[in-house]
């Protein structure tokens, strides 16, 4: 898989955590969020592909352990 990352709208979090697999969310200055994805494919239009950061691995293996 790789890590996806879009700005997005506050409202629209809890649509994108149905949709994909969301790892984490961040406030950016203009009130918007930033989130990042796990996937293997772009989850849609407007994301950008991102290095991978220690974090993203911390997520990936909290979930992965859930299921």
């Amino acid at each position: 898989g790789k890590i996806w990352t879009r700005s997005i709208e506050r409202a629209e979090l809890e649509i994108w955590e149905t949709k994909a697999n969301v790892l984490s969310s961040g406030f950016n200055e203009d009130n918007t969020l930033s989130i990042r994805v796990f996937s293997d494919k772009t989850p849609g239009a407007g994301f950008t592909e991102a290095i991978p950061n220690l974090e993203d691995v911390y997520f990936i293996a909290l979930k992965s352990d859930q299921t």
